[in-house]
Protein backbone atom coordinates (compact mmCIF):
# COMPACT_ATOMS: atom_id res chain seq x y z
CA UNK A 1 0.00 0.00 0.00
CA UNK A 2 1.21 3.74 -0.60
CA UNK A 3 0.54 6.04 2.38
CA UNK A 4 -0.21 9.76 3.00
CA UNK A 5 -0.55 12.07 5.30
CA UNK A 6 -4.36 12.57 4.58
CA UNK A 7 -7.09 10.48 5.79
CA UNK A 8 -8.11 8.17 3.21
CA UNK A 9 -11.06 8.84 0.93
CA UNK A 10 -10.26 6.54 -2.31
CA UNK A 11 -9.24 3.17 -2.76
CA UNK A 12 -7.44 2.83 -5.51
CA UNK A 13 -7.05 -1.54 -7.14
CA UNK A 14 -4.82 -2.07 -9.65
CA UNK A 15 -1.27 -4.01 -10.44
CA UNK A 16 1.55 -3.36 -8.59
CA UNK A 17 3.67 -0.49 -9.26
CA UNK A 18 6.78 -2.80 -10.80
CA UNK A 19 5.32 -5.01 -13.13
CA UNK A 20 5.50 -4.13 -16.96
CA UNK A 21 2.42 -2.63 -18.53
CA UNK A 22 -0.16 0.46 -19.39
CA UNK A 23 -2.10 0.52 -16.20
CA UNK A 24 1.15 0.45 -14.04
CA UNK A 25 2.82 2.87 -15.97
CA UNK A 26 -0.28 5.02 -15.29
CA UNK A 27 -0.26 4.73 -11.58
CA UNK A 28 3.48 5.28 -11.36
CA UNK A 29 2.60 8.98 -13.15
CA UNK A 30 -0.26 9.62 -10.50
CA UNK A 31 2.50 9.07 -7.88
CA UNK A 32 5.68 10.75 -9.15
CA UNK A 33 3.02 13.56 -10.12
CA UNK A 34 1.64 13.71 -6.06
CA UNK A 35 -2.00 13.40 -7.16
CA UNK A 36 -2.33 10.12 -4.79
CA UNK A 37 -1.16 12.27 -1.81
CA UNK A 38 -3.25 15.35 -2.14
CA UNK A 39 -6.47 13.61 -3.01
CA UNK A 40 -6.30 10.97 -0.45
CA UNK A 41 -6.11 7.70 -2.37
CA UNK A 42 -4.53 4.81 -1.15
CA UNK A 43 -3.53 2.16 -3.38
CA UNK A 44 -4.08 -1.62 -3.33
CA UNK A 45 -2.32 -3.74 -6.03
CA UNK A 46 -3.78 -7.62 -6.56
CA UNK A 47 -1.68 -8.46 -9.33
CA UNK A 48 2.17 -9.02 -10.24
CA UNK A 49 4.74 -10.39 -12.98
CA UNK A 50 5.96 -13.60 -12.12
CA UNK A 51 4.76 -17.35 -12.14
CA UNK A 52 0.86 -18.75 -11.79
CA UNK A 53 1.38 -19.82 -8.53
CA UNK A 54 2.78 -16.44 -7.59
CA UNK A 55 -0.01 -14.55 -9.38
CA UNK A 56 -3.01 -16.19 -7.74
CA UNK A 57 -0.87 -16.02 -4.37
CA UNK A 58 -0.53 -12.28 -4.90
CA UNK A 59 -4.37 -11.91 -5.54
CA UNK A 60 -5.38 -13.77 -2.82
CA UNK A 61 -3.23 -11.55 -0.16
CA UNK A 62 -4.08 -8.46 -2.39
CA UNK A 63 -8.08 -9.56 -2.23
CA UNK A 64 -7.89 -10.17 1.24
CA UNK A 65 -6.70 -6.46 2.47
CA UNK A 66 -8.94 -5.02 0.66
CA UNK A 67 -12.15 -6.93 2.09
CA UNK A 68 -11.15 -6.26 5.70
CA UNK A 69 -10.32 -2.38 4.30
CA UNK A 70 -12.92 -1.80 2.15
CA UNK A 71 -15.42 -0.14 4.78
CA UNK A 72 -12.18 2.48 5.56
CA UNK A 73 -13.37 4.14 2.26
CA UNK A 74 -16.34 6.16 0.41
CA UNK A 75 -14.53 5.64 -3.21
CA UNK A 76 -13.28 2.04 -4.55
CA UNK A 77 -11.22 3.09 -7.85
CA UNK A 78 -10.44 -0.18 -9.69
CA UNK A 79 -8.02 -0.23 -12.63
CA UNK A 80 -9.28 -3.24 -15.07
CA UNK A 81 -7.92 -3.99 -18.81
CA UNK A 82 -9.29 -7.36 -20.39
CA UNK A 83 -10.06 -11.19 -19.96
CA UNK A 84 -8.82 -12.41 -16.58
CA UNK A 85 -8.03 -8.57 -15.75
CA UNK A 86 -11.39 -8.23 -15.11
CA UNK A 87 -12.55 -11.41 -14.56
CA UNK A 88 -10.20 -10.95 -11.04
CA UNK A 89 -11.36 -7.59 -10.33
CA UNK A 90 -15.24 -8.25 -10.79
CA UNK A 91 -15.58 -9.33 -7.68
CA UNK A 92 -13.75 -5.94 -5.90
CA UNK A 93 -16.62 -4.13 -7.62
CA UNK A 94 -19.22 -6.69 -5.88
CA UNK A 95 -17.39 -6.01 -2.87
CA UNK A 96 -17.74 -2.34 -3.38
CA UNK A 97 -21.52 -2.38 -3.59
CA UNK A 98 -21.88 -4.70 -1.06
CA UNK A 99 -20.89 -1.95 1.35
CA UNK A 100 -22.47 0.37 -0.81
CA UNK A 101 -19.68 2.41 -1.51
CA UNK A 102 -18.88 4.55 -4.78
CA UNK A 103 -16.91 2.24 -7.65
CA UNK A 104 -15.75 3.50 -11.06
CA UNK A 105 -14.02 1.33 -13.55
CA UNK A 106 -10.90 2.65 -15.21
CA UNK A 107 -11.12 0.63 -18.05
CA UNK A 108 -7.44 0.65 -20.11
CA UNK A 109 -7.43 -2.73 -22.28
CA UNK A 110 -6.95 -2.28 -25.88
CA UNK A 111 -8.73 -4.85 -26.57
CA UNK A 112 -11.71 -5.04 -24.37
CA UNK A 113 -14.50 -4.33 -27.54
CA UNK A 114 -12.62 -7.99 -28.98
CA UNK A 115 -12.91 -9.33 -25.54
CA UNK A 116 -16.53 -8.40 -24.98
CA UNK A 117 -17.72 -9.57 -28.55
CA UNK A 118 -15.78 -12.91 -28.07
CA UNK A 119 -17.00 -14.01 -25.20
CA UNK A 120 -19.63 -16.16 -24.52
CA UNK A 121 -23.72 -15.43 -23.07
CA UNK A 122 -22.18 -15.99 -19.47
CA UNK A 123 -19.60 -13.56 -19.62
CA UNK A 124 -21.20 -11.25 -21.57
CA UNK A 125 -23.76 -11.05 -18.81
CA UNK A 126 -20.91 -11.00 -16.02
CA UNK A 127 -19.34 -7.77 -18.06
CA UNK A 128 -22.51 -5.83 -18.22
CA UNK A 129 -23.83 -6.56 -14.47
CA UNK A 130 -20.33 -5.45 -13.35
CA UNK A 131 -20.67 -1.89 -15.71
CA UNK A 132 -23.97 -1.42 -14.38
CA UNK A 133 -23.22 -2.01 -10.99
CA UNK A 134 -20.62 0.94 -11.36
CA UNK A 135 -21.13 4.59 -10.25
CA UNK A 136 -18.69 5.16 -13.19
CA UNK A 137 -16.79 3.76 -16.07
CA UNK A 138 -13.80 6.10 -17.46
CA UNK A 139 -12.53 5.43 -20.60
CA UNK A 140 -9.28 7.10 -22.50
CA UNK A 141 -10.95 7.87 -25.30
CA UNK A 142 -14.07 9.36 -27.35
CA UNK A 143 -13.43 6.73 -29.31
CA UNK A 144 -13.93 3.98 -26.57
CA UNK A 145 -16.39 6.13 -24.98
CA UNK A 146 -18.98 4.85 -28.62
CA UNK A 147 -17.12 0.90 -28.33
CA UNK A 148 -18.15 1.06 -24.31
CA UNK A 149 -21.70 2.69 -24.78
CA UNK A 150 -22.68 -0.56 -26.72
CA UNK A 151 -22.50 -1.76 -23.07
CA UNK A 152 -23.83 0.05 -20.88
CA UNK A 153 -25.54 3.28 -20.35
CA UNK A 154 -23.67 6.54 -22.59
CA UNK A 155 -24.58 8.51 -19.40
CA UNK A 156 -22.72 5.86 -17.01
CA UNK A 157 -18.95 6.66 -19.41
CA UNK A 158 -16.78 9.48 -18.99
CA UNK A 159 -13.64 10.10 -20.94
CA UNK A 160 -10.24 10.82 -18.53
CA UNK A 161 -7.67 11.20 -21.12
CA UNK A 162 -3.93 9.35 -19.91
CA UNK A 163 -1.20 12.19 -19.13
CA UNK A 164 1.94 11.43 -18.22
CA UNK A 165 4.39 13.63 -16.04
CA UNK A 166 8.13 14.36 -16.71
CA UNK A 167 10.34 16.08 -14.36
CA UNK A 168 12.53 19.06 -16.09
CA UNK A 169 11.59 16.89 -19.64
CA UNK A 170 11.77 20.33 -21.16
CA UNK A 171 15.27 20.60 -20.71
CA UNK A 172 17.28 19.44 -23.57
CA UNK A 173 14.22 17.98 -25.65
CA UNK A 174 14.82 19.48 -28.57
CA UNK A 175 17.66 17.11 -30.66
CA UNK A 176 19.53 18.37 -34.18
CA UNK A 177 18.13 16.60 -37.17
CA UNK A 178 20.69 14.26 -38.29
CA UNK A 179 20.84 11.21 -40.74
CA UNK A 180 20.89 7.78 -39.68
CA UNK A 181 17.64 8.82 -37.82
CA UNK A 182 17.32 7.36 -34.45
CA UNK A 183 13.67 5.38 -34.71
CA UNK A 184 12.21 4.63 -31.66
CA UNK A 185 10.05 1.71 -30.67
CA UNK A 186 8.65 0.97 -27.43
CA UNK A 187 5.66 -1.19 -26.41
CA UNK A 188 5.37 -5.23 -25.50
CA UNK A 189 6.96 -6.82 -28.29
CA UNK A 190 4.56 -8.81 -29.98
CA UNK A 191 2.14 -8.72 -32.63
CA UNK A 192 -0.91 -6.36 -31.84
CA UNK A 193 1.75 -3.48 -31.14
CA UNK A 194 3.14 -3.59 -34.88
CA UNK A 195 6.53 -5.62 -33.97
CA UNK A 196 6.67 -7.37 -37.07
CA UNK A 197 5.53 -4.77 -39.63
CA UNK A 198 8.45 -2.96 -38.08
CA UNK A 199 10.83 -5.31 -38.81
CA UNK A 200 9.48 -5.86 -42.39
CA UNK A 201 9.45 -2.09 -43.14
CA UNK A 202 13.57 -2.17 -41.55
CA UNK A 203 14.28 -5.01 -44.12
CA UNK A 204 13.45 -2.16 -47.12
CA UNK A 205 15.68 0.24 -44.97
CA UNK A 206 19.30 0.67 -44.38
CA UNK A 207 21.48 1.47 -41.84
CA UNK A 208 22.30 4.89 -43.58
CA UNK A 209 18.65 5.78 -43.09
CA UNK A 210 17.57 4.58 -39.92
CA UNK A 211 18.84 3.12 -36.65
CA UNK A 212 15.18 1.40 -34.99
CA UNK A 213 15.40 0.55 -31.17
CA UNK A 214 13.24 -1.99 -30.11
CA UNK A 215 12.59 -1.69 -26.27
CA UNK A 216 9.61 -4.16 -24.40
CA UNK A 217 9.50 -7.63 -23.01
CA UNK A 218 7.26 -10.03 -24.90
CA UNK A 219 8.60 -12.05 -27.68
CA UNK A 220 12.13 -10.78 -27.49
CA UNK A 221 13.52 -14.69 -28.79
CA UNK A 222 11.15 -14.83 -31.67
CA UNK A 223 11.80 -10.90 -32.87
CA UNK A 224 15.56 -11.63 -32.41
CA UNK A 225 14.96 -14.80 -34.76
CA UNK A 226 13.51 -12.57 -37.32
CA UNK A 227 15.94 -10.04 -36.96
CA UNK A 228 19.23 -12.43 -37.83
CA UNK A 229 16.75 -14.43 -40.46
CA UNK A 230 16.04 -10.59 -42.27
CA UNK A 231 19.98 -9.47 -41.54
CA UNK A 232 19.19 -6.35 -40.24
CA UNK A 233 20.76 -6.46 -37.29
CA UNK A 234 23.03 -3.51 -38.29
CA UNK A 235 19.92 -1.17 -37.67
CA UNK A 236 18.21 -2.59 -35.70
CA UNK A 237 18.81 -3.28 -32.27
CA UNK A 238 17.02 -5.33 -29.45
CA UNK A 239 17.16 -3.17 -26.02
CA UNK A 240 14.58 -5.70 -24.08
CA UNK A 241 12.28 -4.08 -21.32
CA UNK A 242 13.90 -0.23 -20.24
CA UNK A 243 12.66 2.35 -17.63
CA UNK A 244 13.99 4.77 -15.54
CA UNK A 245 17.10 6.88 -16.62
CA UNK A 246 17.78 4.27 -20.12
CA UNK A 247 13.97 4.86 -21.19
CA UNK A 248 14.97 8.63 -20.41
CA UNK A 249 17.91 8.56 -22.50
CA UNK A 250 16.53 6.28 -25.60
CA UNK A 251 13.79 9.18 -25.67
CA UNK A 252 16.07 12.13 -25.79
CA UNK A 253 18.14 10.77 -28.51
CA UNK A 254 15.14 9.67 -30.72
CA UNK A 255 14.12 11.48 -33.42
CA UNK A 256 10.93 9.99 -34.10
CA UNK A 257 8.48 7.43 -32.09
CA UNK A 258 7.13 4.64 -34.16
CA UNK A 259 4.48 2.33 -32.83
CA UNK A 260 1.98 0.98 -35.59
CA UNK A 261 -0.36 -0.89 -33.35
CA UNK A 262 -3.50 -2.40 -34.28
CA UNK A 263 -5.58 -1.99 -31.09
CA UNK A 264 -5.02 -0.09 -28.47
CA UNK A 265 -6.21 2.03 -25.78
CA UNK A 266 -4.61 5.27 -25.03
CA UNK A 267 -0.34 4.17 -24.95
CA UNK A 268 1.53 6.15 -22.58
CA UNK A 269 4.50 5.91 -24.46
CA UNK A 270 2.54 7.65 -27.23
CA UNK A 271 1.90 10.78 -24.72
CA UNK A 272 5.73 10.38 -23.54
CA UNK A 273 6.94 10.84 -27.15
CA UNK A 274 5.07 13.84 -27.55
CA UNK A 275 6.43 15.14 -24.01
CA UNK A 276 9.81 15.03 -25.45
CA UNK A 277 8.86 16.64 -28.72
CA UNK A 278 9.01 13.57 -30.84
CA UNK A 279 7.01 13.21 -33.85
CA UNK A 280 4.79 10.25 -33.90
CA UNK A 281 4.34 7.45 -36.71
CA UNK A 282 1.43 5.54 -34.97
CA UNK A 283 -2.00 4.06 -36.66
CA UNK A 284 -5.95 5.30 -36.42
CA UNK A 285 -6.76 3.06 -33.58
CA UNK A 286 -8.43 3.54 -30.35
CA UNK A 287 -7.28 6.74 -28.33
CA UNK A 288 -4.22 7.59 -30.83
CA UNK A 289 -6.30 9.96 -33.27
CA UNK A 290 -7.12 12.26 -30.00
CA UNK A 291 -3.56 12.36 -29.87
CA UNK A 292 -1.80 12.27 -33.05
CA UNK A 293 -3.38 14.45 -35.83
CA UNK A 294 -1.83 13.44 -39.12
CA UNK A 295 0.72 15.64 -40.89
CA UNK A 296 0.85 18.03 -37.84
CA UNK A 297 2.75 16.19 -35.21
CA UNK A 298 3.50 12.57 -36.44
CA UNK A 299 1.29 10.51 -39.11
CA UNK A 300 -1.34 7.95 -39.17
CA UNK A 301 -1.05 5.06 -41.59
CA UNK A 302 -3.38 1.78 -41.09
CA UNK A 303 -1.95 -1.50 -39.74
CA UNK A 304 -0.25 -3.90 -41.59
CA UNK A 305 1.03 -1.39 -43.81
CA UNK A 306 4.87 -1.76 -43.55
CA UNK A 307 5.36 -0.26 -47.19
CA UNK A 308 3.61 2.95 -45.88
CA UNK A 309 6.09 2.63 -42.60
CA UNK A 310 8.85 2.70 -45.14
CA UNK A 311 7.42 5.69 -47.30
CA UNK A 312 6.64 7.89 -43.87
CA UNK A 313 10.15 7.49 -42.80
CA UNK A 314 12.02 8.34 -45.83
CA UNK A 315 9.47 11.57 -46.06
CA UNK A 316 10.57 13.01 -42.52
CA UNK A 317 14.52 11.78 -43.27
CA UNK A 318 14.60 13.82 -46.60
CA UNK A 319 12.75 17.33 -44.66
CA UNK A 320 14.28 18.37 -42.08
CA UNK A 321 12.02 21.33 -41.75
CA UNK A 322 9.04 18.56 -42.33
CA UNK A 323 10.49 17.20 -38.73
CA UNK A 324 11.70 20.04 -36.76
CA UNK A 325 7.75 21.39 -37.45
CA UNK A 326 6.55 18.15 -36.53
CA UNK A 327 8.26 17.97 -33.12
CA UNK A 328 7.25 21.87 -32.02
CA UNK A 329 3.64 20.21 -32.88
CA UNK A 330 4.38 17.26 -30.67
CA UNK A 331 5.42 19.27 -27.93
CA UNK A 332 2.49 22.08 -28.43
CA UNK A 333 0.39 18.83 -28.29
CA UNK A 334 1.43 17.58 -25.11
CA UNK A 335 1.42 20.85 -23.37
CA UNK A 336 -2.01 21.97 -24.11
CA UNK A 337 -3.85 18.33 -23.85
CA UNK A 338 -1.53 15.79 -21.61
CA UNK A 339 0.52 18.07 -19.51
Amino acid sequence: MIKNLYKFQVMMVGTALNTKGGISSVIREYCESGIMERLGICYYPTHCDGSKLQKIFFYIQGLTKIIIDVPKYHIIHIHTASWWSYRRLFIIILLGKIFTRKVIIHLHGAMFHIYYQKANIFEKKIIEFGFNLADKIIVLSDWWREQISKITDLNRIIVVKNAVYIKDCKKNIFKNFSRPLNVLFMGRLEGRKGVYDVLDAAEKLSPKEVVISLCGDGEISNVKKKVEEKGIGKWVKIMGWIDGKRKELMFKKAHIFLLPSYNEGLPMSILEALAYGIPVISTPVGGIPEAIRDGQNGFLIPPGRPDLIVDTLRKIANNPELWKQLSLNARKTYKEKFD
